[in-house]
């Protein structure tokens, strides 16, 4: 996963990302990868590497969700970020816990797919959250 020295605004039109199917979370347990984002609280949650990546790439499309006037144009940033992830090397998905028991991420089988929709509530939530870095100073 590479980052620009300059920000660029992520390619969201080319959409494949669709919450018009599959609105379940899927049943079928999975291990997480390196590129996966953990939908939950706490430390280890916060030091996950595919955790840390996703902040750094919210971070970089924040100025233009802050930009962005109309819903729609928020909703393809937002799209845009859950494709990047995506297109990892491993594939990076978005992971909840499937267990009501404390988190470990060195379980086996502890964690589920998220839907679609939650996904992109996640997304769209970190975009909201503070302002873009800098922007108080």
């Amino acid at each position: 996963f590479c980052f620009a020295a300059e920000p660029q605004q992520l390619d969201f039109n080319n959409n494949k990302y669709n919450t018009s199917h599959n609105k379940r979370r899927s049943a079928m347990e999975v291990r997480p990868n390196e590129n996966d984002v953990l939908l939950g609280r706490g430390h280890f949650v916060n030091k996950y590497p595919g955790n840390q990546r996703f902040r750094d790439v919210v971070e970089e499309q924040k100025p233009f969700y802050i930009a962005a006037v109309k819903r729609k144009d928020k909703r393809n940033i937002a799209i845009g970020i859950i494709n990047a992830i995506q297109s990892s090397n491993p594939p990076g998905r978005f992971l909840v816990d499937s267990k009501d028991s404390k988190i470990s991420i060195l379980s086996d089988g502890a964690w589920e797919v998220a839907s679609p929709d939650k996904a992109l509530q996640k997304v769209l939530h970190r975009l909201r959250e503070n302002k873009a870095k800098g922007e108080n100073e």
